[in-house]
């Protein structure tokens, strides 16, 4: 629940039910409610004060507005009815306030009678009182809250922590919508010949996947620990991913290992990945396995843009000199590569790599619903628990832009 805002912060009116205010006289705040429907994994809204009071002719009412943004891809099955509150501190009461939001066609203004006690009926049980907790979105008498405000700030910070971690998207950067769970993400694999073709209506099942975790009563006011706790689960997700973008359909064991929970367990058998299917350990040395890999995927049209994601072992190989300082493998493999093209993944065991070439478009990654911090119902003990969750798909649309290093 946050303070009162400034327009500043926030964005277009939004339609608003349920409008009320009363004054809380322990606080000396005025605290507003409203209903609003919206997307509660990529929309925000919240109550401001009306900027445009200060420059034009004072009225009798003060007045504040429902503003917020709405974030893309909103799917309708995501979208439900929220009750939203903000307390402005003051130390007179007013009998009555204006409060503009979303009318059908044109901003629509209400004048709402200030009360001397919460709404009854309209919010959820504990709304009011959250609204005047302060705004740090955690806890208060009436146990934890997920504010928009606390909402926004964790999954800021579990994004970030994903994209540091990733190694397949420093390749491969996002295609298509995201902000919406999807039934299916479209391909276009090329069938070669005379006449290039692509079969239409290629529909892809993308799996989703989540680490859950929880804060124990006592914990119910402690930012930090929800912080660590969605911290260590996005990482385990941004593993996951590379898991599931190298081994496809085996990833399952390495996912097992992660604590990875899988929505549908029958997605991961339709997952395609860029390993072949129980692939062969490297036995060469790498940088011979590499200019092999170059060679083939020359013979089929693949030229430059190359990227290989290799396991730890022959991550150190390559880093690794042979007879004198400065004569490691990596020196000779880093000029026939991308920029930065040489990557290593705990998910790839053994000796075991892939190159790929990105030249002509025909790999990508689909993330219909990227990172993001959800508020699951408490367990039986009454304690809060969540997830960090996305929807992926590896889409190759041309399988020898691909091959394994052998």
């Amino acid at each position: 629940m946050q303070r009162g805002m400034t327009m500043n912060e926030c964005a277009q009116l939004v339609r608003a039910e349920n409008i009320n205010a009363f004054y809380s006289t322990t606080q000396k705040a005025l605290v507003i409610s409203a209903d609003v429907t919206m997307n509660r994994y990529s929309d925000s809204a919240q109550i401001c004060r009306n900027p445009l009071a200060m420059v034009l002719p004072a009225t009798s009412l003060q007045e504040y507005m429902v503003v917020g943004i709405a974030g893309a891809g909103t799917r309708p099955d995501l979208v439900a009815k929220r009750t939203i509150c903000a307390s402005f501190p003051m130390d007179v009461t007013p009998a009555k306030i204006a409060v503009y939001s979303m009318g059908i066609d044109n901003p629509a203004r209400l004048e709402v009678s200030v009360g001397t006690q919460p709404p009854q009926g309209n919010a959820p049980a504990g709304a009011s009182a959250q609204c005047i907790s302060g705004g740090n979105g955690m806890n208060n008498q009436n146990g934890f809250t997920w504010s928009d405000q606390c909402r926004s700030k964790i999954n800021a910070l579990a994004n970030a922590q994903a994209t540091a971690l990733r190694i397949a998207r420093q390749a491969l950067k996002p295609v298509g919508p995201q902000g919406a769970y999807v039934d299916s993400v479209l391909g276009h694999r090329v069938e070669r010949g005379l006449t290039l073709k692509v079969r239409p209506n290629q529909h892809l099942q993308p799996l989703q996947m989540s680490r859950h975790f929880l804060l124990l009563r006592e914990q119910c006011n402690d930012e930090e620990a929800l912080q660590t706790l969605a911290l260590f689960a996005a990482a385990d997700v941004a593993q996951a991913e590379d898991a599931v973008v190298l081994l496809g359909a085996e990833a399952g064991p390495f996912l097992k290992k992660l604590e990875i929970e899988l929505d549908q367990p029958s997605e991961l058998e339709k997952q395609e990945g860029l390993f072949e299917k129980q692939q062969k350990e490297v036995v060469k040395p790498v940088l011979d396995s590499i200019l092999e890999g170059i060679e083939t995927l020359q013979k089929r049209g693949q030229f430059g843009d190359y990227y290989a994601i290799v396991s730890p072992a022959l991550y150190r190989e390559a880093y690794t000199n042979q007879k004198t300082p400065m004569d490691a493998p990596i020196y000779q493999i880093q000029p026939l590569l991308a920029k930065d093209g040489f990557l290593f993944s705990e998910a790839a065991e053994g000796k075991r790599g892939v190159i790929f070439s990105l030249a002509r478009g025909t790999i990508n990654l689909a993330v219909p619903m990227d990172t993001y911090v959800e508020r699951l119902t408490d367990d039986d003990k009454g304690q809060p628990r969540f997830r960090v969750a996305e929807q992926m798909r590896l889409v190759v649309d041309d399988p020898g832009a691909r091959e394994a290093l052998k």
